[in-house]
């Protein structure tokens, strides 16, 4: 039995796209899946996730003092954005050596290589797979592929970390002042 658990961690409002998470539950039927919902608010979501989960695959967690310990006890990070920006949570979870599952809806898929959730054999080399916005088949599918993969995992989490990694201030300087000045043509 694989123990196989998918988290989300942030707020809830039409943005995040946890909507999308929840419909593509029914992959949670998989033995060993369970999700795990974090942040302030998904103590209040029982009623919405009993309409897509299965009972007993849900965990909904509320505010976690510490993230750090939350995405230890993950497999697959989910980050279902339907639009927003950036959102740290997805480089903490590679930080923490966790595969991700990125929307592009989401600015931090740029971290992840884009359109993978197909290309299984690319799967230990990646960090992890994005998905389309607002898309609960898309999400469902990839959250299987992960999990019919789940030897690639840790591979897969070595791919974020080393992501991650690169993620320093200065090297975010130098992306930031590199855009600027390709859009000001300096």
């Amino acid at each position: 039995n694989t123990q196989f658990t998918v988290g989300y961690l942030g707020a809830y409002g039409p943005d995040k796209g946890v909507k999308y998470l929840l419909q593509a539950g029914g992959a949670l039927t998989l033995e060993g899946a369970e999700l795990w919902l974090a942040g302030a608010g998904s103590e209040n979501l029982e009623k919405l996730v009993r309409q897509y989960v299965p009972a007993g695959k849900v965990r909904l967690l509320g505010w976690v003092e510490d993230p750090y310990e939350f995405y230890q006890h993950l497999t697959v990070y989910v980050q279902p954005s339907v639009c927003e920006g950036f959102g740290i949570e997805v480089a903490e979870a590679m930080a923490c050596g966790r595969p991700v599952i990125c929307s592009t809806g989401a600015g931090a898929a740029d971290l992840v290589i884009p359109q993978r959730e197909k290309a299984t054999f690319l799967l230990p080399t990646v960090p992890g797979l994005t998905v389309q916005p607002a898309n609960a088949i898309s999400l469902a599918a990839a959250l299987r592929l992960m999990y019919a993969h789940y030897q690639d995992l840790p591979s897969m989490g070595q791919a974020a970390r080393d992501v991650a990694r690169q993620l320093t201030w200065p090297e975010i300087e130098d992306r930031y002042e590199a855009i600027f000045h390709n859009r000001l043509h300096i």
